[in-house]
């Protein structure tokens, strides 16, 4: 177990409470002067993504790959680990017997609309290894232990690779970016230029909090790491992006952090942050979501103390409780620089009352005990919606609205005139018109359906509505963590591509954004705490559209309506 059980807790409790101050008035969540009402969930840092927020991509590489034989693969980044081919920061040391060539990939399926990345690319590196460049590279020159390529994005991703030697301090930054990387800047001022003035970066996926093994400090991501898409970018680069930008950081702990962890950790941001700023700190992610490894551990630890169905939530709630404890321990004095934050299953309405109180927790030592409320000062919700259009039960109406938006755009081709080729063009272009209108009211309200399930009014006027009051109640802030479109191809119909390329049509439709405009505008009645949209920049794929760009150079409806809502 990598922290103490909850006798041992509760015994740690009483001797934190013993130096309790008295209950804190609500905390200002407002955006500061000059800051947008906006915070943004950062992508995940990797090979594929198309975010790009470092001058060196090697920062974003893929994991190592080893290969064996004549194919593809045979040896993947912890079976080379296990074989002595890499050191602890995961560079290239030796090449076992049987191992043909190591390979990553970076600048990896770009769209040919990211203009920002083309042009020339510079390499250099450390170690005996002599490095191929191909895949997208063209013209690649060679010097000492350097190389220069050119790319152009929508050919694919380059492909580095090497069948001997050594290797360390891989580096790759395009050429009009080489004196800001010499000058020791880290971050992409393209990427910079979108994200520069958010009121918070939550660092979720940057941390790769979902499903971590991580516990002990010493393990934690380092900057000397090949990639920061190993194990997460280091906690140091997400200080620097703080301090550079004035966001404040939101930081989400390993659910397996043991107590040394908490504690190094919070020292580091307190000693770290610029004094003007707090650090917001939340326990994992979604304790509650048992699509992830976090809410199993929850549930396994918690019935080992009440074997009771709501174990997952209660003792995810009190393990919460007791990191924000270990921080308030460093923070003891200066806790106006901190910001603690406990993440509610939004959907589940009453739910949230549970954690709160963890019944059961307290009902072993209610003399001594306290309940995880004591302990937060936000209770941090979603501002998603759908309208349910992935369920089963409206399968047929989306299918029943593409049909007839599809028949719509062919009369109106052959209303002006259009045949043959010319009508196929303009049915491909026009074919989702009228079903995006529709999906939009039914996303709205619900009415076309007569279900207002999950849509921005359900949301709004129950669901957010119901977290304000309980917030209220105990004089807490209302935060969001995540919020946007959750309009997602649920997995059965992945292999309907008309449907998946609708909901995507849809994610970035003019439409969408107006229902931005009216989501934003009903959690701004709610709370001054800003929307936190989730996320920057990603592509789209069977799995959801959350990048609310595609791609660096992109521009969406969605990011207008965010920057339109939010600005200063």
């Amino acid at each position: 177990m990598p922290f103490s059980p909850l006798r041992a807790l509760a015994r740690a409790l009483i001797l934190l409470l013993a130096l309790a101050l008295p209950a804190a008035a609500q905390i200002d969540t407002a955006p500061r002067e000059g800051r947008r009402a906006l915070g943004l969930n950062l992508a995940e840092v990797a090979g594929w993504s198309t975010e790009l927020p470092f001058l060196d991509v090697m920062h974003s590489a893929s994991r190592w790959t080893g290969h064996t034989g004549e194919g593809w693969g045979g040896m993947d980044e912890p079976a080379l680990f296990a074989a002595g081919a890499l050191d602890a920061d995961g560079w290239v040391v030796a090449f076992p017997r049987g191992l043909r060539r190591i390979s990553t990939f970076v600048l990896n399926e770009l769209p040919a609309g990211m203009t920002s990345a083309a042009g020339t690319w510079h390499a250099s590196w450390e170690g005996s290894a002599t490095l191929g460049f191909d895949g997208a590279a063209r013209n690649v020159r060679y010097g000492e232990n350097s190389a220069t390529f050119d790319f152009t994005p929508g050919q694919g991703g380059v492909l580095v690779q090497f069948n001997r030697g050594t290797l360390r301090n891989l580096r790759i930054v395009h050429e009009r970016n080489l004196d800001r990387a010499a000058r020791g800047e880290v971050f992409n001022p393209d990427w910079l230029a979108l994200v520069g003035d958010m009121e918070i970066l939550r660092f979720m996926d940057w941390m790769l909090t979902n499903h971590s093994t991580l516990s002990r400090w010493q393990d934690r991501p380092q900057v000397s790491d090949y990639s920061w898409s190993r194990r997460g970018v280091p906690l140091e680069i997400l200080l620097q992006l703080a301090n550079q930008t004035g966001a404040e950081p939101w930081f989400t702990l390993p659910h397996l952090a043991d107590d040394d962890y908490v504690r190094q950790f919070a020292q580091a941001v307190r000693d770290g942050l610029r004094p003007d700023l707090r650090g917001w700190f939340e326990f994992s992610n979604e304790i509650w979501n048992w699509q992830f490894d976090q809410a199993h551990w929850a549930d396994q630890t918690g019935r080992r103390h009440w074997n009771v169905d709501s174990a997952w939530v209660q003792y995810g709630a009190v393990r919460a409780a007791e990191v924000m404890r270990l921080i308030d321990g460093v923070y003891q004095g200066d806790t106006a620089r901190r910001v603690r934050v406990l993440g509610l299953f939004t959907a589940w309405l009453g739910l949230e009352s549970v954690m709160l109180d963890a019944p059961d927790f307290m009902a072993e030592d209610p003399a001594t005990h306290r309940p995880p409320r004591e302990f937060f000062d936000a209770l941090a919700v979603t501002g998603y919606f759908s309208g349910e259009l992935q369920a089963e039960s409206k399968s047929e109406l989306v299918r029943r609205w593409l049909a007839d938006s599809r028949a719509a755009a062919e009369t109106e081709g052959r209303a002006q005139g259009l045949s043959a080729r010319a009508l196929r063009e303009y049915v491909e272009a026009h074919r989702f018109d009228r079903a995006i209108d529709w999906a939009a009211q039914e996303l709205r309200d619900g009415s076309l359906s007569g279900s207002a399930e999950n849509s921005v009014r359900d949301l709004l006027d129950r669901t957010l509505a119901h977290h304000a009051r309980v917030a209220a109640e105990h004089g807490m802030a209302l935060v969001m963590y995540e919020g946007g479109t959750h309009v997602v191809t649920h997995p059965r119909d992945h292999q309907d591509e008309e449907r998946i390329a609708f909901f995507e049509a849809l994610n970035y439709s003019p439409q969408m954004g107006d229902l931005y405009r009216e989501l934003i505008r009903g959690w701004q009645a709610l709370t001054p705490a800003p929307f936190v949209a989730f996320n920057d920049v990603s592509r789209p794929s069977v799995w959801g559209s959350w990048g609310h760009l595609r791609h660096l150079d992109d521009s969406t409806p969605r990011w207008d309506a965010l920057m339109e809502a939010s600005a200063p």
